[in-house]
């Protein structure tokens, strides 16, 4: 055989060891990355699982809050009814308080009014000139002014 031709043969040889070689290589490449993108790909599948979960979960969180709110908003309604109820409560109490006072200063008065007119009238009845209807009368009109004063 001639040089040349085994010199060729040889590199035939080489050639296709090579390219078997690199084909091989390509091969165990292309799995490799077939296994990164599936592996990739069911990260993504999860995280997309992860992610509807997490959306449901947002909403129910957001209704939640919003009953929330609402329920806040009424109790905040409530508590001012409530305080103002309180507040009118405690004028009524100190204007009762004050009519209370008032009146009590009234009757004293009436009561002292009743006794000046008993010792009048006890004057009278030894003073037998002294008129009982008027003393009466007197007693009447002080009675009168006490209720409607």
């Amino acid at each position: 055989m001639h040089p040349a031709i085994a010199n060729l043969a040889r590199l035939q040889q080489a050639a296709a060891y090579w390219t078997t070689s690199q084909l091989c290589q390509l091969r165990t490449m292309a799995k490799e990355q077939r296994a990164v993108i599936q592996a990739k790909s069911k990260e993504q599948e999860s995280l997309q699982a992860i992610n509807s979960c997490l959306s449901a979960e947002k909403i129910q969180l957001d209704r939640k809050l919003g009953e929330a709110m609402r329920s806040k908003d009424q109790a905040d309604s409530e508590v001012a009814r409530l305080t103002t109820k309180c507040d009118q409560l405690a004028l009524d109490c100190e204007s009762t308080a004050n009519h209370r006072d008032h009146y009590k200063e009234k009757y004293r008065s009436l009561q002292d009014a009743n006794k000046e007119l008993d010792l009048m009238l006890k004057a009278s009845r030894k003073d037998s000139s002294g008129s009982l209807q008027q003393m009466q009368e007197q007693r009447c009109w002080v009675m009168w002014d006490f209720l409607f004063v």
